[in-house]
């Protein structure tokens, strides 16, 4: 059931002939909104534009079912590279992690003559940006529907060995500026940073987060898979490779151990429960 104005209703009851463009809402969650259209000119909706001016979009067909299995939509992001946000190319921001944490709202709108949208908008979907494939066109994003919040286990606490709360957050109490440190790049690839002077503990960075913050790479931001005296290596190949003399920041990072929760001075928040017996096979 799909909730829609009486006017609409009553419109295709009667089979008036309307046109239909779909309108889609990207939300981040710096709360930036970005409002996009499928059709070839721009339509205002409740007062929002929703542009056709910016990089082509298209979706795919999804099921809706009577039963608690989670859909998911996959939507197509055509660009030049140029035609996203001031200039800005759309595969590099993604490639930084501009969609990360971002929900996707589609609606559609139906309209008696093409523009008026005096009957109001359909809400269709509403979901989760998961997996984003970067292509030579664009970008394909694959979202979840937001039942997919009925797959949390429950309870919340489980009794697990590691630690369950996520570094930094309420629960962890640590400040992440706290534990952010600048360096410099005297040499770097495609995978690896080496820094100008090595921190006294290198292996504090494993798994944090190093950020690009000046030079052509600049807002690059990605995990750190090891650290040493020489420099750190990364997840995944940056997309820009700093020059010598750029600067880059780190975030610490943590194995959710309680050895690592120590070296924080944070043991009395760690999360986990490392003393629970092994599961047995029985007698």
């Amino acid at each position: 059931m799909r909730n829609a104005s009486s006017t609409l209703i009553a419109a295709l009851a009667a089979r008036t002939p309307l046109w239909s463009a779909d309108l889609f809402t990207l939300s981040l969650p710096d709360a930036t909104v970005y409002t996009w259209t499928s059709a070839d000119q721009d339509i205002i909706a409740s007062g929002v534009t929703y542009s056709a001016l910016g990089p082509a979009i298209q979706r795919s067909s999804w099921e809706t079912k009577n039963t608690t299995e989670i859909p998911t939509m996959d939507i197509q992001i055509w660009s030049t590279g140029t035609d996203f946000g001031s200039g800005n190319n759309i595969k590099n921001q993604i490639h930084n992690g501009l969609l990360d944490g971002a929900y996707m709202l589609l609606a559609r709108a139906f309209m008696p003559e093409f523009g008026n949208t005096a009957l109001g908008v359909v809400i269709l979907f509403g979901g989760l940006v998961g997996a984003v494939e970067v292509n030579s066109l664009g970008a394909k994003l694959t979202c979840t529907a937001s039942n997919v919040d009925l797959e949390q286990n429950l309870p919340r606490r489980t009794y697990e060995a590691t630690c369950r709360n996520t570094l930094y957050d309420p629960q962890c109490t640590l400040n992440r500026a706290s534990f952010t440190d600048s360096f410099t790049v005297s040499a770097a690839s495609a995978i690896g940073i080496n820094w100008t002077s090595a921190p006294t503990t290198p292996a504090n960075y494993i798994f944090g987060t190093l950020t690009i913050t000046t030079g052509a790479g600049a807002g690059q931001a990605i995990t750190v898979n090891n650290a040493g005296p020489l420099g750190v290596t990364v997840g995944y190949p940056l997309l820009v490779v700093p020059a010598p003399g750029d600067t880059f920041t780190i975030t610490q990072g943590c194995d959710k151990t309680v050895a690592r929760c120590v070296s924080f001075g944070n043991q009395l928040n760690f999360g986990g429960f490392p003393y629970i017996p092994a599961q047995s096979s029985g007698l």
